[in-house]
């Protein structure tokens, strides 16, 4: 008898205990005997809103499938189980249990033990794993096209670089942080007597160099000070003994964290530059020695034949003066032409000595107005020769870049000229314009003189080349060829069109005011310089 009451005792404590709840009903009513507390915490419904009720009573069993229906089903196979079981709490909760019910005797009597978990916890974590899984399996399908993606730019970014490294001809290196090689260009190993690149890596300028030495210091400067060698001229002895001028520039080499791992190189042969150089520099040292006995030669025309000149004009003046009356008229006539011809040798030799100033002349760059130029030339010229009907036509406004001595000399020789093979016009026009060509600015000087033949307009701008007689203009044939020098001079062009008798127009370019100004850094090292970067 005491083990039977030990045995309800202990029954009785772990129904009172139990963490799921528990329900006792009769088989044969399905009225609620007993409920256990924790199925009236999770349901919250008193012990007396369950006793002595029938399960489908209760509010909580009340719209289910396991009321009234599901009891009668249970009598029939004393076993029934749901897994997911929605039940909604006293105060309106909707939870998840599970409900597992079993038929029993106890002192033959029949019973429905109720045991019911709350699962909705549970539910909620699978769920939420769930969604977990699904976020996952998204983030790997997208990590797996982004890995897929970033595989094939580098793949094609390795093409890339790997045809530039087989095609380029700059010598292109990679070196580690011991300045040993790790990747070449063709070229590279070509120079280093390799018949494929790969042969130079692990290998270092120790085993091809005899300058290796000062290599690896520069090298190791750049891995530590992070400055980058640019464009630095070096001459290079190669292993099959040729000796190069080579164009070098070394930057750091960093991984993908930024830490330097070891340097970049790209290396330019400017061979054919540096000997250029050098012949520039020999014909420059030519040329000053060429110019020196140029100025030599202007000393002694300026001097020794001026003198000589001087006296035949002087005497021959003296002559006509002091004997002309007993001169006959033939030897009068002589006397002039040895006067006209000496201050005629002396005029050439003016105009070669200015001619010679123009070429050696040091030039400034300033803006100039060639209108108030033009417009100062022509006032001196209609007022030296005030009895002549000429209408000047100067455009306003007409600047450029260039020395305004030098400019003044070239507007004073085409106007002059203007003015001169105009003279036999009862109204002549002389216009100084501009117009825009090929974007740029084309200047003119236009008159309706005595033109010229196209076909000898090769010979304009030739030293002492004249298309007239003496005896129809003068001249010494110096100031066209003068004109183009200082042309020349100033970076333009100078060019003429005319036809017998119709005029001629002679055009010209000069540097514009807009102009910019030439870059510091030269074209081929600004070119290796951006080589560099796009590789990096």
């Amino acid at each position: 008898m005491q083990t039977l009451k030990d045995s309800e005792l202990r029954y009785r404590r772990l129904f009172e205990t139990a963490q799921d709840g528990i329900l006792i009903l009769d088989a044969e009513t399905g009225m609620i005997e007993d409920v256990n507390p924790y199925l009236m915490k999770m349901l919250g419904y008193s012990r007396e809103e369950f006793v002595e009720k029938k399960l489908w009573e209760v509010g909580a069993f009340k719209d289910i499938e396991a009321s009234k229906d599901a009891f009668e089903a249970l009598q029939e196979s004393e076993y029934i189980r749901y897994e997911d079981l929605p039940l909604k709490t006293k105060d309106g909760r909707l939870i998840q249990v599970e409900f597992v019910s079993n038929v029993y005797s106890v002192d033959n009597k029949k019973v429905i033990q109720c045991n019911i978990r709350d699962i909705t916890e549970h539910r909620r974590i699978i769920a939420a794993l769930q969604r977990n899984e699904e976020e996952i399996r998204k983030l790997n399908e997208e990590l797996n096209e982004r890995v897929a993606e970033r595989t094939a730019a580098l793949s094609q970014a390795n093409s890339l670089l790997q045809m530039m490294l087989d095609n380029m001809p700059d010598q292109i290196y990679f070196k580690d942080a011991q300045s040993r090689f790790i990747r070449n260009s063709s070229s590279q190993a070509r120079a280093l007597g390799l018949s494929d690149p790969a042969e130079a890596v692990g290998k270092s300028d120790f085993d091809f160099f005899p300058h290796a030495q000062l290599s690896y210091e520069k090298e190791q400067e750049i891995i530590r000070s992070g400055k980058p060698i640019v464009d630095e001229e070096e001459w290079i002895v190669w292993p099959d003994g040729r000796e190069t001028w080579v164009s070098t520039t070394k930057v750091p080499l960093p991984d993908q964290a930024g830490k330097i791992i070891g340097t970049f190189g790209i290396s330019r042969d400017i061979t054919e530059r540096k000997r250029a150089e050098v012949e520039l520099q020999k014909a420059k040292l030519e040329l000053e020695a060429t110019n020196k006995e140029l100025e030599a030669f202007s000393y002694s025309v300026s001097h020794d034949l001026r003198s000589p000149l001087r006296s035949i004009d002087g005497f021959s003046q003296a002559l006509w003066e002091d004997y002309g009356n007993q001169l006959p008229e033939e030897a009068l006539g002589y006397l002039t032409r040895i006067r006209s011809s000496a201050q005629r040798m002396a005029e050439l030799i003016d105009n070669l000595l200015n001619l010679s100033k123009v070429t050696r002349a040091l030039m400034k760059s300033v803006p100039v107005d060639l209108s108030q130029l033009a417009r100062g030339i022509a006032g001196e010229l209609q007022e030296a020769q005030g009895q002549r009907r000429v209408r000047f036509h100067i455009a306003p406004n007409l600047k450029a870049q260039g020395d305004p001595n030098l400019l003044q000399i070239v507007l004073e020789n085409l106007l002059n000229n203007a003015w001169k093979f105009t003279s036999k016009r009862e109204k002549a026009e002389i216009e100084f314009g501009s117009k825009h060509e090929n974007d740029e600015t084309v200047y003119f000087i236009r008159d309706n003189g005595a033109g010229f033949d196209m076909a000898y307009a090769g010979k304009l701008f030739g030293a002492f080349q004249r298309l007239h007689t003496m005896t129809e203009f003068s001249g010494t044939g110096i100031g066209l060829a003068t004109v183009q020098r200082i042309i020349n001079r100033h970076g333009g062009r100078i060019w003429a069109e005319g036809a017998v008798d119709q005029g001629a127009t002679f055009f010209f370019t000069l540097p514009a005011l807009e102009r910019a100004k030439p870059e510091a850094v030269p074209k081929e090292k600004d070119s290796l310089a951006t080589r560099v970067k796009e590789i990096i």
